[in-house]
């Protein structure tokens, strides 16, 4: 595997089973790891509505842009990238959104570790700046995902405070670390990426 091999691109209809075997036929021990109340998630039907009108909309008659993006390994899609928690600009006369919270789940344990996610958060956050002109992504990493803090750590990007998360798939709230990243600090975080994964490769 090498660095190109991994892209990030439009979710798809062709996704949509990977992204609900997941959430629902996966292990319920991994999703609690993460917060997650298993129990708390939409009825599987639901949620296969919910992306396929996603994908209906996608760019139609003035819609927002997806907020999905599938990460892909050599072509396959192995994991998600999702934004949310979109706030409008504000106050003057350009378009766009303030900021939004960046998430990524790779699917299978087997695609975990390898790397997958340290070039897919650069190029799911060059993506989803051009497409909702944001001034900032922000992160919410549980505090006790190392994996995920891991990743910011490598490319160099810093928390900024910490914060008590509760959303409602949640079970109760989940310590976080803060992360915020604009798009002028991009070039130093690509490089760092593409350094982190040279050392890797050694």
């Amino acid at each position: 595997m090498n660095i190109d091999d991994i892209q990030v691109r439009e979710f798809s209809g062709d996704d949509i089973a990977g992204f609900l075997e997941y959430w629902y036929d996966g292990d319920p021990a991994f999703l609690k790891s993460l917060g997650v109340n298993p129990e708390k998630l939409p009825q599987r039907r639901k949620m296969r509505e919910m992306l396929e009108l996603d994908i209906a909309r996608q760019g139609r008659n003035g819609n927002r842009p997806s907020a999905l993006l599938a990460i892909a390994l050599q072509g396959r899609t192995v994991g998600v990238h999702e934004l949310t928690h979109l706030r409008p600009r504000t106050g003057g006369a350009r378009a766009g959104f303030e900021s939004g919270v960046m998430h990524a789940h790779i699917w299978r344990a087997a695609h975990r570790g390898r790397g997958i996610a340290l070039a897919s958060y650069v190029r799911a956050m060059q993506d989803y700046f051009r497409r909702f002109a944001l001034d900032a992504v922000l992160f919410e990493s549980p505090a006790h995902n190392k994996g995920a803090n891991r990743i910011k750590e490598k490319l160099g990007i810093a928390p900024s405070g910490e914060s008590a998360m509760r959303w409602p798939l949640l079970d109760g709230a989940v310590r976080t670390l803060q992360y915020r990243v604009t798009p002028a600090a991009l070039p130093a975080i690509e490089q760092r990426m593409r350094q982190a994964w040279r050392e890797r490769s050694r």
